[in-house]
């Protein structure tokens, strides 16, 4: 469709809008980020304090796990 003259439009009061928007949507992003950041670090002090599990303690829980399901399963109901 041919539109003599060319159409153009005002979104100056647009741009201001998505500005605006931007702006708060960033402020928003860096708070958040430092909350994040702070949860984050405290994980992973937990993490790094904690001891991981050997091979051996992982095998013995999943033994545990497997007795107490048969034990359960030779029960009558």
């Amino acid at each position: 469709m041919a539109l003599n003259p060319p159409f153009h439009h005002d979104n100056d009061e647009e741009r201001l809008c998505l500005a605006c928007m931007r702006h708060d949507l960033k402020i928003f992003r860096r708070r958040r980020s430092r909350r994040l950041t702070a949860q984050l670090a405290l994980l992973r002090s937990r993490r790094e304090s904690e001891t991981p599990p050997t091979f051996e303690d992982v095998e013995l829980r999943l033994q545990r796990s497997r007795d107490y399901l048969a034990s359960h399963r030779s029960q009558p109901a």
